[in-house]
């Protein structure tokens, strides 16, 4: 069991700018993948969450 994570969150897209959010959200995910096939990472799981009047809208957990 891994004592390490990385913990990566994000709030909403800005007005506008969706496209990139997309693509910056699946560039990260790409990323993770690699990290997971060279073995750095344990495996990660994206978490969205439901609106709730908060800035943290998601995020991506880590374990090292």
């Amino acid at each position: 069991m891994s004592s390490n994570v990385l913990f990566f969150g994000w709030n909403r897209s800005i007005s506008g700018r969706e496209k990139m959010s997309v693509e910056h959200f699946q560039a990260f995910g790409d990323y993770l993948n690699t990290q997971q096939r060279k073995g750095l990472s344990q495996g990660f799981e994206p978490i969205l969450h439901d609106p709730h009047g908060g800035d943290l809208n998601g995020f991506f957990l880590d374990t090292r």
